[in-house]
Order: C-alpha cells, then sequence, then structure tokens
C-alpha cells in the first residue's frame, strides 16, 4: 500500500476552513445612543452577521468537511 496525496481533497479542506473564518470573521451591530440630559448609558453591541446559531453551524459543518477532506486527501491506497 502506498501513500500518496490527493490534491483536490486537499484544497477543498483548505478552502472550508478560509470560508468559516471569513464568515465567522465577519460581525454586525448595533449601537443606542441614550440621550445627553438623561442619566442612562450608551450601549452597543456586537454578534456574528450568521446569527450564533447559523455560526455553530457553519462552524462544525465546514470543520467536519476539512476533517473528511483530510482523511481522504492523506489516506493510503489500497493495493489490489
Amino acid at each position: 500500500m502506498t501513500k500518496r496525496v490527493r490534491w483536490g481533497w486537499l484544497l477543498l479542506a483548505l478552502t472550508s476552513v478560509l470560508f468559516v473564518v471569513l464568515a465567522l470573521g465577519h460581525r454586525t451591530g448595533n449601537c443606542l445612543d441614550a440621550p445627553a440630559e438623561s442619566a442612562a448609558a450608551s450601549t452597543c453591541s456586537t454578534s456574528p452577521t450568521l446569527g450564533v446559531g447559523g455560526a455553530l453551524v457553519f462552524s462544525l459543518g465546514g470543520t467536519g468537511l476539512a476533517a473528511y477532506s483530510l482523511r481522504r486527501a492523506f489516506r493510503r491506497d489500497r493495493g489490489d
């Protein structure tokens, strides 16, 4: 049995990791400004653009695809 790299699977693994990093790196936010005459404080919040649930699903799916692709990229050939 020989071991060889399958470059297509390796490229898919790297691309899926890149998409996950880019998608989770993009965030959205909003701010509530309190009027100057009130004693209230202004607040701001940020969250992933996909939402928390979407970010979780996207990151688990991308990580699973990367793991599967890496397994396929570096698996041994079966000799007949």
